[in-house]
C-alpha cells in the first residue's frame, strides 16, 4: 500500500470514524448526561432505562434489513441519508425535548433509524477504503477516531452547557444543538470525501465490487449455511459483552472497595475511551506479526479468559489500589478486539458483495445482548448486592469463552483453506 493510498484511506476512516462516534452519541447521551437529560425532559430513572430499551430493541430489528440495503444501494448515500436523518431528529428534540416521555419515546424511536440506514453501509465502506491489506488496523483507525470523538463530544458538551446555560433544561438545549452542529459538519465531509470510484482504485477492485447491483436475495440463504459467519458472530457477541461489561469495573470498585467515586469515573474514561488508542496497534500487530485476524483474536480471547475468572477469585479485603488497576486490563485488552472486530471478516470467508448483509446478520446476534444484559446485571445487584459482581463476572466469564471457541475455529477453517490454495 502506497504511502499516498495510505493517506487517503486514514483521512476517509477518520471521516467515518467522526460520524460513527456523532451518530450514536446521541442515544446514548444518558452515560455521561444522565443528570442533565431527566432534569430537561423529566424523565424518571426507570422511564430512561425504557428509552434505551426501545431504541435497542429498534436498532437489532434494523441490523439485517441496513445490511442488505448496504448491498442492494450505494453506501455512500445511505450514510448521508443516515446523517440527514439524524441531523433533523436532533433539531426536533433541541425544540421539542419538554413534551413529556410519550413524546420522548417517540423521539428514540425516530433515533433508531439512522442506524437501518448507517450501520451496514458504515462497515462495508470501511472494508472498502482498506481494501484486502492491512484490514486489522484500518478498522482499528476507525474505532480509535470513533472513541477520541465520543470523549470530545463529552468535553464540549459539558463546556459549553456549563458556560452558557442557566438551568439543566438550557443545557440540555446547548447540548443537543451542538451534536446536531456536529452532525451537519459530518454529513458535509461525507458527501465532499467518501469517494467510492476512488476507494476502487486504491484497491485496484471493480466499482461493481462496492455496489453490488446484481444483489440477490437468495445470497442471504447462502450466507446463513456458512459456519463461518455464526464463528463471526460468536467473536463479536463475545466481543461486545466483553466491551459493555467494562462500565461495571467503575461501580464495582465504589461498593466492594469504597473507591473515591472521581476516581473511578477517571479510571472509567481510560477503560472506555483512552484505550481506544490500542485499536490501530492492534490491528498492526495482527497484520503485521502473527498476519492473521483471528490467531491474534484467540491469543487475545486466552488473555481475557485469565482476566475474568481472576476477578471471579478476588476477595473482597484485597488492596483497593492493586484491583484498581488490575480492573484496567479489561478494558486494555477488550479494545484491542472490540476495535477492529469486523475485519475478521476476510478470514471468515465473506465476500466483498455481501459484507453489508453479514455486518447486518452478525450484529443481530452479537449486539443483542443490549435487550436483556443490563436487566439481568441490575437484577443481581439490586437482589443480592456486593455478591452479585461475582455472578456478573461469571457471565463475562462465559461470552468471554464464546468469542474464544469462535476465533479459534475461523482460524483452524482459514489455515485450511490457506493450505488447500496453496
Amino acid at each position: 500500500m502506497g504511502s499516498n493510498n495510505t493517506v487517503k484511506k486514514l483521512f476517509m476512516l477518520t471521516i467515518l470514524g467522526f460520524t460513527g462516534g456523532v451518530i450514536y452519541y446521541f442515544p446514548f447521551i444518558r452515560y455521561v448526561f444522565f443528570d442533565w437529560q431527566n432534569a430537561a425532559m423529566n424523565l424518571t430513572n426507570a422511564q430512561n432505562g425504557l428509552l434505551i430499551s426501545a431504541f435497542g430493541v429498534c436498532e437489532v430489528l434494523f441490523f439485517i434489513p441496513s445490511g442488505i440495503l448496504a448491498d442492494k444501494f450505494s453506501p455512500k448515500k445511505l450514510l448521508i441519508l443516515g446523517c440527514v436523518w439524524e441531523t433533523a431528529v436532533l433539531f426536533l428534540t433541541a425544540f421539542t425535548f419538554d413534551h413529556g416521555f410519550g413524546f420522548s419515546m417517540f423521539l428514540w424511536i425516530l433515533l433508531s433509524i439512522p442506524g437501518c440506514l448507517f450501520w451496514g453501509p458504515l462497515f462495508k465502506e470501511q472494508r472498502a477504503i482498506a481494501g484486502e491489506g492491512d484490514q486489522a488496523f484500518l478498522f482499528g483507525w476507525y474505532y480509535m477516531c470513533n472513541g477520541f470523538t465520543g470523549a470530545l463530544l463529552g468535553f464540549i458538551g459539558m463546556k459549553a452547557g456549563t458556560a452558557f446555560g442557566t438551568s439543566d433544561e438550557n443545557k440540555f438545549f446547548i447540548l443537543t444543538m451542538t451534536i446536531a452542529i456536529c452532525m451537519v459538519i459530518a454529513t458535509i465531509l461525507i458527501a465532499l470525501f467518501i469517494n467510492e470510484k476512488k476507494m476502487a482504485e486504491m484497491n485496484g477492485v471493480d466499482l461493481n465490487k462496492l455496489q453490488a447491483n446484481d444483489f440477490k436475495f437468495s445470497q442471504v440463504g447462502e450466507l446463513l449455511r456458512k459456519p463461518a459467519l455464526w464463528a463471526f458472530t460468536g467473536v463479536v457477541l463475545g466481543a461486545y459483552c466483553l466491551f459493555t461489561s467494562t462500565s461495571y469495573y467503575s461501580q464495582y470498585l465504589v461498593d466492594v472497595f469504597n473507591v473515591d467515586s472521581s476516581n473511578a469515573k477517571i479510571l472509567q474514561i481510560i477503560r472506555q475511551y483512552i484505550f481506544y488508542v490500542m485499536a490501530p496497534v492492534s490491528g498492526i500487530i495482527a497484520d503485521k506479526v502473527f498476519k492473521s485476524v483471528s490467531k491474534w483474536f484467540s491469543i487475545l480471547f486466552a488473555i481475557l479468559e485469565v482476566i475474568c475468572i481472576s476477578f471471579l477469585f478476588i476477595p473482597d479485603t484485597a488492596n483497593a489500589n492493586f484491583v484498581s488497576l488490575f480492573s484496567l486490563l479489561p478494558g486494555f485488552f477488550t479494545l484491542m478486539i472490540y476495535g477492529m472486530q469486523m475485519s475478521i471478516s476476510k478470514e471468515c470467508g465473506i465476500p466483498m458483495v455481501l459484507m453489508g448483509t453479514a455486518t447486518g446478520i452478525v450484529s443481530t446476534i452479537g449486539y443483542s445482548s443490549d435487550l436483556w444484559l443490563y436487566a439481568v446485571t441490575g437484577s443481581f445487584l439490586d437482589t443480592m448486592g456486593n455478591a452479585g459482581y461475582k455472578y456478573i463476572f461469571a457471565i463475562i466469564t462465559v461470552f468471554c469463552t464464546i468469542g474464544l471457541i469462535s476465533a479459534f475455529y475461523v482460524r483452524r477453517k482459514w489455515v485450511a483453506s490457506q493450505k488447500q490454495e496453496a
